[in-house]
């Protein structure tokens, strides 16, 4: 099928549906994919709340959902996805606060939910991510100070804040 790529097993490893115009909302059966490594569903018009149970996806390797219209909170679940390299929810209508859980993806080298409704401060759990290298929070709506723990991150190279 196309959009689905699978292994030599037939196990299906990544979903690449990017711009494809699909409307509705992200399954919570999702995870029932248990060996997909790479979700892409970016530049869609996929719309309600991102479900919980994407934090039982814990093989997954990265995850795009940006350019959709996700509104809702981002699920504090998403901390169980312990492989989780890279998350981008970036260019959708989410709301609350960046939970502190995405502190305990130790994997995470890119964090990018930019261009949302997020609030509030910087969670200082974010600052113990030691192989980030990009930290998108650009266009939201956070306040506050500067985890000083991000200062001693040697690997953070991109740091977009602007628009705060």
């Amino acid at each position: 099928w196309r959009g689905f790529r699978c292994d030599v097993n037939n196990i299906t490893f990544q979903l690449q549906l990017s711009s494809n115009r699909l409307i509705g909302e992200l399954p919570a059966e999702i995870h029932l994919f248990t060996g997909l490594k790479s979700i892409f569903l970016s530049d869609n018009v996929m719309k309600e709340s991102i479900p919980s149970e994407l934090g039982l996806m814990d093989g997954l390797f990265q995850i795009h959902l940006d350019g959709n219209n996700f509104v809702g909170t981002l699920p504090t679940e998403i901390g169980q996805m312990s492989t989780l390299n890279t998350l981008v929810f970036s260019d959708n209508s989410l709301t609350g606060s960046i939970p502190s859980t995405v502190g305990l993806l130790s994997d995470l080298e890119r964090l990018d939910v930019a261009d949302n409704s997020f609030v509030g401060t910087i969670p200082s759990e974010v600052g113990l991510l030691s192989d980030l290298v990009t930290l998108s929070l650009k266009e939201n709506s956070i306040f506050g100070k500067i985890p000083s723990e991000l200062g001693m991150n040697l690997e953070l190279k991109n740091l977009e804040l602007e628009g705060n």
